[in-house]
């Protein structure tokens, strides 16, 4: 649902973090947002009661299969030895991941255990809640690239919404180890 990535220079790989690291252990850092607006950018991005969060996106009707919303993040204080912490403090948005050792030869790393999510310092709101989303996906993805898709949320920073690929491609990645889940993805 998700394959083309705008960085043409890197394979793009999209990988998943192991199940003893999830939920992702989310520390907000509340007391180093610059205002209320930091903090209610990241509840909505990752809480499951915002209509558009990458929480709530990954429930939908697919093939007549209800499926529920995800957990895929959890807040925590302190700080954990896993997970994600915000940073709000940065000139330009971007995440930095700390990752496991390669499981396979042929792969250049493993999955991330920590990711430093830097947010932009601004007075716009909107611009705010974009790139928190739009890093917080980064997180997910396990990824520093970019879709190709103007309409994701994952183009660049400048998509408001989480698309309905984007919601499937989340779904599938965190759905690996459940068969059952992953069985009703089987195309016709």
């Amino acid at each position: 649902f998700m394959t083309e990535s705008q960085d043409t220079n890197f394979r793009q790989e999209l990988l998943r973090w192991y199940d003893k690291d999830l939920p992702i252990k989310l520390f907000y850092n509340k007391a180093s947002a610059p205002n209320e607006n930091y903090i209610a950018a990241v509840d909505s991005a990752v809480s499951q009661s915002n209509s558009n969060s990458w929480e709530s996106m990954t429930s939908f009707n697919y093939k007549g299969h209800n499926l529920p919303a995800m957990n895929l993040f959890e807040e925590v204080n302190p700080k954990a030895d896993t997970g994600a912490a915000m940073n709000y403090n940065a000139s330009i948005s971007h995440v930095l991941f700390n990752w496991y050792p390669a499981p396979l030869p042929h792969l250049a790393r493993g999955p991330p255990y920590f990711a430093e999510v830097h947010i932009r310092n601004s007075d716009v709101k909107e611009a705010i809640i974009i790139e928190t989303k739009h890093e917080l996906g980064h997180v997910l993805f396990s990824s520093v690239e970019h879709s190709m898709d103007q309409n994701h949320s994952m183009w660049g920073s400048a998509g408001q919404y989480i698309s309905k690929d984007e919601r499937k491609t989340i779904r599938i990645i965190y759905s690996l180890p459940d068969l059952q889940d992953m069985s009703i993805y089987k195309e016709d």
